[in-house]
């Protein structure tokens, strides 16, 4: 019996809660000069209160609305009502993409939440691919100074987003036009 007690104490002390990060995009063709929401989420987290995660995709064909951004991550339920933490979200451009920064001095619960919300603007032509990079999530421990680390991974997903050039109205108005004089031209020659 004593064998089967510790047997179980290790199976239940060794399953870790594996948080996964996820991405998805509103539109994944835009034109230029249109706006796409971002929202990345997380699933099966463990407690903790700091996190930092990129996000890599080409910054030559979108522009990051830093001051548009959203989440559940820094609010919580208590007592049934919605509050904030306390915690602070943070959103920053970088030359690889954007960097996502959360800290609080209470433990987040985890579980599945929207870690954050926000809009990108295509402004050149071309493809590009959006990946979660370099993920550290932790519970910090602030009288011993240690950071418990959480495990987490990028979710196995193809997230991509072709921005596409508009044709401009001129130009579809002279085609047209050209088409219309070719086929009268065709039409007398018979």
């Amino acid at each position: 019996m004593k064998k089967f007690i510790a047997l179980m104490t290790l199976i239940v002390g060794f399953q870790a809660n594996a948080g996964l990060i996820s991405i998805d995009l509103s539109n994944d063709s835009p034109s230029i000069g249109e706006s796409i929401e971002v929202t990345v989420t997380g699933t099966d987290f463990a407690p903790f209160d700091t996190l930092d995660l990129n996000i890599e995709f080409d910054t030559s064909l979108f522009d990051v609305d830093n001051l548009d951004l959203l989440g559940d991550i820094d609010s919580a339920f208590v007592g049934g009502d919605l509050v904030s933490s306390g915690g602070i979200l943070a959103l920053s451009s970088q030359a690889f993409g954007v960097a996502l920064s959360f800290v609080d001095f209470a433990l987040f619960a985890g579980g599945d939440f929207t870690l954050a919300l926000f809009n990108i603007t295509a402004i050149e032509s071309g493809d590009s691919s959006f990946a979660p990079a370099a993920i550290v999530a932790g519970a910090f421990d602030f009288f011993s100074g240690s950071l418990t680390p959480i495990d987490v991974t990028a979710a196995d997903q193809d997230v991509s987003a072709s921005v596409v050039a508009e044709v401009p109205v001129p130009a579809i108005w002279s085609l047209m036009g050209f088409a219309f004089v070719l086929m009268v031209m065709r039409h007398r020659k018979i």
